[in-house]
């Protein structure tokens, strides 16, 4: 029993050590970036860390933070800014919107919310497919929209596990440099591991035809 609860308590803290690691090393790539070119290069390599060596603490090392940051700078600061300019294009109609009244721009207000959810989420989903599946950006896009429109329930957690680590940060602001933007990352990563193994269930299937109709050619 006593043993138990020590393997318990270990885990426990391995995995806030992880956070509070994944969490510094986004905010340190982010200023070396600029803060504003190192956002989405610093997103995308905490994820990638994770996803290669989830809770091995001991393999999410600043070499390797560094190298995943190099190589996903140009990709990094593309979907960011892509997102941003289109949430912005968005909120700011939204904004302009909930001042007007009438029928037509009380509808256009819950459309106009709607497309921000969306966006929210599917940046999200784009941040986890990219370190999940090795695949064009354009490809990725797609993939990210065709998993907020086919999985109504997941996008319901995603949701439910942002409000509630916002209340937390809303709660407890330090969480913001020690472990918010981590702990969103890997809880959405916790949600999609289903999903991920669907994917890649119909990718084999497809490959497996693949090949049976190239075998059948020669």
């Amino acid at each position: 029993m006593t043993e138990m609860v020590g393997q318990m308590f270990e885990t426990f803290f391995i995995r806030c050590y992880v956070l509070v690691k994944l969490n510094l090393y986004f905010w340190g790539l982010t200023l070396i970036g600029g803060v504003l070119a190192g956002i989405g290069p610093a997103l995308l390599t905490i994820n990638q860390l994770f996803a290669t060596y989830e809770w091995a603490y001991d393999q999410l090392t600043v070499k390797a933070a560094w190298q995943i940051y190099k190589e996903n700078f140009k990709r990094g600061n593309a979907i960011f800014y892509l997102f941003l300019v289109a949430f912005s294009i968005v909120g700011y109609n939204l904004f302009i919107a909930v001042q007007l009244k009438g029928p037509f721009f009380f509808g256009l207000v819950f459309i106009l919310g709607f497309a921000l959810l969306f966006l929210t989420i599917s940046f999200n989903f784009f941040l986890q497919l990219n370190s999940h599946f090795d695949t064009s950006f354009r490809e990725l896009l797609k993939l990210a929209t065709i998993t907020f429109f086919t999985n109504f329930f997941l996008v319901l957690k995603v949701l439910g596990g942002l409000l509630v680590i916002g209340l937390l940060t809303y709660r407890f602001p330090g969480l913001i440099l020690f472990a918010t933007i981590a702990l969103t990352q890997v809880t959405i990563s916790f949600f999609l591991k289903g999903w991920f193994s669907k994917i890649n269930e119909n990718l084999a299937i497809t490959e497996g035809d693949f090949s049976e109709e190239t075998t059948e050619f020669n």
